[in-house]
């Protein structure tokens, strides 16, 4: 309970005023729940008596990063740095510094340090696959290695029993990551790829990742296509968008798809599910949702 936690803070403070500790972990504990300015405050109070100690400077530093000043975080954090060379989160705030400024190679050198120090910290592992590629660089270009460096580095983060949300962070990216490598026709990795694109609360990720691996699958055996997506049966479909009517001769057997600008044909309606017949002519389809299967 949180209040009763920061009760029994406020209560230990009481027999001792003066204790810079028990004041650095209520401010920790601010930090913690998000209370940004309550933590900033009470360490900046330590540190106007104490301003060489140690746990409230480091913290002073995630408060910096926190508030994307990233400057002042990597001036702080070399400091920490070098008085603590062995001590892993001063290696890690300053790659969340790079990561932030785009300098990512030496986010990964950094987040490196941080996991050869502490390899039991799943965070670690995660961000260290954030540092390995740019948000610029579209991830399809990336080298093979590279992707499976990466699928290798978030396996082991979630090896390590990680929180429910960032499990389901690092369940979304290795959903992407073995989609990536299921492009080049393997039919593992594209069944680990729907496996965790189903177990993450991005449920609109599982549904463009299926419909990709459909279409990349498309010209394989039935056989194999069942093994990946289970009893979808390929036959012809007619063309659906969201709320219009769609002439199939008319187009060609394919129309845009406005939201994920993919040539695409629906098995069923996604908000009621009915199966659309072969002969008919025209469909009308229901608004998106995600119901529904994606053939194509």
């Amino acid at each position: 309970n949180k209040d009763k936690s920061l009760e029994m803070y406020h209560k230990a403070l009481s027999l001792e005023p003066d204790n810079v500790a028990v004041k650095n972990s209520i401010a920790r504990f601010h930090y913690k729940h998000k209370d940004i300015k309550s933590a900033d405050k009470i360490i900046s109070e330590i540190l106007s008596k104490r301003p060489k100690f140690y746990p409230a400077r480091m913290l002073k530093s995630e408060i910096l990063v926190y508030k994307k000043k990233f400057t002042e975080a990597l001036r702080l954090l070399e400091e920490l740095e070098k008085e603590e060379p062995r001590a892993p989160r001063p290696y890690y705030f300053k790659g969340l510094c790079f990561i932030g400024t785009g300098n990512y190679d030496q986010a990964k050198a950094s987040v490196g340090k941080a996991v050869e120090l502490n390899p039991n910290n799943p965070l670690y592992y995660y961000n260290l696959v954030k540092s390995t590629f740019s948000k610029e660089l579209c991830i399809s270009l990336m080298e093979v290695y590279k992707v499976k460096y990466c699928a290798s580095m978030l396996e082991k983060a979630l090896s390590l029993n990680p929180d429910k949300n960032l499990e389901s962070k690092i369940k979304n990216l290795l959903a992407v990551f073995y989609f990536r490598l299921a492009k080049y026709g393997s039919v593992k990795y594209a069944k680990l790829s729907l496996e965790y694109s189903k177990k993450t609360k991005h449920i609109e990720d599982h549904w463009w990742i299926e419909m990709d691996l459909k279409t990349a699958f498309r010209r394989i055996s039935d056989e194999k296509f069942k093994e990946i997506f289970g009893d979808d049966i390929r036959k012809p479909r007619e063309i659906v968008t969201y709320g219009r009517t769609v002439n199939r001769k008319k187009y060609g057997g394919a129309v845009d798809c406005p939201m994920y600008s993919h040539n695409i044909s629906l098995e069923r309606c996604r908000k009621c599910s009915n199966y659309f017949g072969e002969d008919d002519e025209y469909v009308k389809c229901h608004y998106f949702s995600y119901k529904g299967t994606i053939i194509i």
